[in-house]
């Protein structure tokens, strides 16, 4: 590991998840739909890398495998080719990429690349020639493109290294919605929000529902598991301290595969938001690394300067001197509490073996600075980081 990348271990890592060289202003607020995050931190990528035409090819294979978009059938992708031809084809003059498959197929996929960023509300739409349906483009715009290639194929080499309930196709459904310029209205924000009726575990909401039966013939001739798939209702006491559950389902019908729908939905966004969290708490952290290495303060290893004559008193005058070479105090601590620390530091050190050579005693404020291993292991907080802008 190089000395940079011990100095700066999260910019490393952003930098190895993402290509991210530099650092902007990124800002997430806490009524930020996964839909808008996403597409934030898309941005944020794009903004901050030397982009080639390979990493271009790259997100577009990326964006085309992990959506499925315009592959509906699924097929392999072979290799991803920066083609003037397909301008022609299509009578574009912005870059055109050739689609190739592992398998012969008669369709020719293409993908146009908006270099002027002037095509967000075509984002990701499907087209083909309609005197050749053979002949289908996507378009995208570069930046996003580029940002949400990048972050899609991270979030899927999570997705698969976890054990998912959720069916593959239903995350990638997902990731499709994400990326899409169609979701990006209002009335779909739900589509990326949890709801109660997710929430309940299988057992759950077998207990608290119960099926519809019109009369004692519809029981005949079935077993468990077909009473299941019944049309089921939830009973009235297990809505009383459910007002959500309760506004929407009391007295109305709800079968298995609803709740299977809302519950892998939940899991999916959940999974989406955690993910996103982390990441944005990596790049505020490696913006506050940034800024500590801009800092004109002393070093860790070096006394500050323009230090309160109250606090220099106090670090004078200290009797811990005795054990210490040398005491410094940061402006910010509390001087009537360090004499409570005083006593008992002092009772610690008369328990202590004497050393030949005696230490230094900084008490520096270090903020919200998280160590190495913040970013390495991807610890947050149980608080939502959107709520906080850099």
């Amino acid at each position: 590991m190089s000395e940079d990348e011990i100095k700066h271990p999260l910019a490393t890592l952003m930098k190895q998840k993402y290509g991210v060289t530099r650092q902007s202003s990124l800002r997430l607020n806490s009524d930020d739909s996964l839909f808008v995050a996403f597409r934030k931190i898309a941005n944020y990528i794009y903004k901050n890398g030397e982009w080639n035409d390979q990493d271009y090819v790259d997100a577009i294979k990326s964006y085309l495998e992990n959506t499925d978009r315009g592959n509906t059938d699924k097929r392999e992708i072979e290799s991803i080719v920066k083609d003037p031809g397909g301008q022609q084809v299509l009578r574009t003059n912005r870059n055109t990429y050739t689609i190739n498959y592992k398998d012969e197929n008669s369709k020719k996929l293409y993908f146009i690349l908006d270099q002027d960023n002037k095509s967000w509300s075509h984002q990701g739409d499907n087209y083909y020639k309609v005197y050749d349906p053979n002949v289908t483009w996507v378009i995208g715009n570069q930046n996003y493109t580029l940002g949400y290639g990048k972050l899609l194929n991270d979030l899927m080499q999570e997705w698969q290294s976890t054990k998912q309930e959720v069916p593959l196709d239903e995350f990638k459904a997902q990731l499709y919605r994400l990326t899409s310029h169609k979701y990006a209205k209002k009335s779909w924000q739900t589509r990326f929000q949890e709801t109660a009726l997710g929430n309940l575990s299988y057992q759950e909401f077998m207990t608290m529902t119960e099926p519809i039966i019109e009369n004692a013939e519809n029981l005949s001739g079935k077993d468990l598991e077909r009473l299941k798939m019944i049309s089921r209702h939830f009973k009235s006491s297990a809505l009383q301290n459910n007002n959500e559950l309760m506004k929407q389902y009391l007295g109305h019908r709800i079968s298995l595969s609803t709740w299977q729908a809302a519950y892998e939905k939940n899991q999916i966004n959940r999974f989406i938001k955690n993910y996103l969290e982390r990441t944005y708490n990596i790049v505020r952290q490696q913006r506050y690394e940034k800024d500590l290495d801009k800092q004109t303060h002393a070093k860790s290893w070096e006394t500050k300067k323009n230090i309160d004559k109250a606090t220099q008193q106090i670090m004078d005058r200290s009797s811990l001197h005795q054990y210490f070479s040398k005491i410094e105090l940061d402006n910010d601590v509390d001087l009537k509490a360090f004499g409570y620390f005083e006593d008992e530091v002092k009772r610690l050190m008369s328990r202590m073996p004497l050393a030949d050579n005696k230490n230094v005693l900084r008490l520096r404020k270090l903020g919200n600075h998280r160590a190495l291993e913040a970013g390495k292991k991807l610890l947050v907080e149980n608080k939502n980081p959107y709520n906080e802008s850099l």
